[in-house]
């Protein structure tokens, strides 16, 4: 019997922080299926995943989610010339696209909803229609079923799926609600995305929390929603290391306090930052980031000036899954702060990277006191919930004084919670039946 083959397109998503999708095509592939996932070359490149399975697949596709023009990256008398000339470009495509756009948001009548999805891909979503154009070559009837990673993924994959029949499954990552999109391109995106996803076979989200969101928003089906904690293929890693004394320097007599993520103004990394000048001498603030600390905005240049190598150290490197664990271990705690945004990001219990990186490791963690972290993390002793970052020092404080208690409490909680291999089951089982 010839093994079935499963599409994962992630389009323009880095992989390197799809946690549940790299397990997702590990355990599919353990389970006999082919696996290929789907992606911009420039996404794979920003954080890449090298599998060790050989029926998993990875192939990058040019489609320029994202400029490609490193050669101009330097700046001329404070100009940046890639950025200005992405810029020029997307302006004469804007005025070229213009009279499409005007013309196609006036028309109702479709021979089809592939010819809808081809013309709105064309003339709103360039990136993406360059994308589904390229991937047209790979997909046919040997494919059992598309998973559509995120909007662009899935209206990339509902498009390649019409012709052959063959069922879609989105995975939801990040919430893309009606009441909050703003501009007319997100509005745009966010009716193809609802009407893609009424034809979907299911649709995988987080939680009951998150999928209540999107089951009304979308008017779903309630039963054809699965859930799926963003989680680890990983085992919890049980061992402490120095990785970060020795990467950064910093002297040993110290206590490493973590957040680990996107540097930004929805992550409260400046207000945190600023918390630890007034922390205990013997508590430190590493900000680890994958990304290049390379913006100019006013909020990162605050980040700038308080980043003394004293109190705050900075590291910037991307770690794949692997590598991950050293690094977070040799942190005494982790943070998890964020705005509350919406329900994205209020609703982060089940959807949260950096919280079950901390917790794979054992390392307690001090978060804001979002209902969704609340009901997860004080309830079972793993961490405090504080309400803004100012009250972070009490927080690590009180932590320390029974620190063997929370640390036990993190792995159970991760055991619990976030190990992938037991929230997989039921979408394992369901993609069996098709």
């Amino acid at each position: 019997m010839s093994k079935k083959r499963i599409g994962i397109i992630a389009a323009d998503y880095p992989l390197g922080v799809l946690l549940d999708t790299t397990s997702m095509a590990i355990s599919l592939a353990k389970e006999g299926f082919l696996v290929d996932i789907f992606i911009d070359k420039y996404m794979y490149e920003s954080a890449k995943v090298d599998f060790d399975e050989k029926n998993i697949r990875v192939i990058k596709v040019r489609a320029g989610f994202k400029s490609t023009t490193g050669f101009f990256s330097k700046r001329i008398f404070n100009f940046n010339v890639g950025a200005g000339l992405d810029m020029l470009v997307k302006k004469v495509t804007d005025v070229k696209n213009a009279s499409f756009q005007r013309r196609l948001l006036q028309t109702r009548d479709y021979e089809s909803f592939k010819e809808k999805l081809l013309n709105y891909q064309k003339y709103f979503f360039p990136q993406v229609y360059k994308f589904t154009n390229h991937l047209q070559k790979y997909i046919n009837q040997d494919y059992i079923c598309l998973i559509g990673v995120e909007p662009r993924g899935l209206l990339s994959a509902t498009f390649l799926a019409q012709d052959y029949n063959i069922p879609v499954i989105y995975q939801n990552m990040e919430l893309l609600l009606a009441d909050e999109c703003k501009s007319q391109i997100d509005k745009i995106m966010k009716t193809l995305e609802r009407e893609c996803n009424q034809r979907c076979l299911f649709t995988i989200i987080q939680d009951r929390h998150r999928a209540g969101h999107l089951i009304k928003d979308n008017q779903l089906d309630p039963q054809k929603i699965q859930l799926l904690p963003n989680s680890l293929w990983e085992d919890a890693y049980k061992h402490t290391t120095d990785y970060l004394y020795k990467k950064l320097n910093i002297p040993r007599d110290k206590k490493i306090i973590l957040y680990a993520g996107n540097l930004n103004w929805p992550s409260m990394s400046l207000e945190v930052a600023k918390a630890a000048q007034r922390w205990d001498e013997k508590y430190v603030l590493v900000l680890h980031t994958w990304a290049k600390f390379s913006r100019t905005d006013e909020y990162t240049n605050e980040m700038k000036k308080v980043i003394d190598n004293k109190k705050v150290y900075l590291s910037v490197e991307f770690l794949e899954s692997k590598q991950f664990p050293e690094l977070i271990s040799s942190s005494a705690i982790g943070l998890v702060f964020y705005r509350n945004l919406g329900p994205n990001y209020y609703e982060i219990g089940s959807a949260c990277n950096k919280l079950i990186r901390y917790l794979n490791a054992g390392v307690p963690v001090i978060t804001i006191d979002f209902p969704s972290l609340k009901e997860k993390i004080e309830s079972i002793g793993a961490g405090i919930c504080v309400s803004s970052p100012e009250f972070i020092g009490d927080a690590i404080n009180s932590i320390m004084q029974n620190y063997e208690q929370y640390r036990t409490a993190a792995f159970k909680l991760y055991e619990q919670d976030y190990t992938f291999s037991k929230n997989f089951q039921e979408i394992l089982s369901a993609i069996r039946k098709i």
